[in-house]
């Protein structure tokens, strides 16, 4: 895992409001399956994208994700 991995599970706690520490979670954590996960995160989640990637995501978007690995690349991805 690189820094831009981990600066983007940082900034995806924080918005999800995840009471959870960065070094607990892996690229191929299961995110829906993380405790607090709730529609609420996930939109917070689509917010983050924006200010902090400039990218704008869809619900079904995320959806379509399954691990941290896959959000990274929606989000912060090339």
């Amino acid at each position: 895992m690189n820094e831009s991995h981990t600066t983007f599970i940082r900034h995806f706690l924080e918005a999800a409001s995840l009471k959870l520490e960065a070094d607990a979670i892996q690229l191929e954590t299961e995110f829906a399956k993380l405790p607090g996960w709730d529609s609420l995160a996930l939109v917070s989640l689509m917010i983050m994208a924006d200010l902090e990637y400039g990218k704008k995501i869809t619900v079904g978007q995320v959806s379509s994700c399954k691990t941290i690995a896959e959000l990274y690349e929606l989000c912060a991805g090339q």
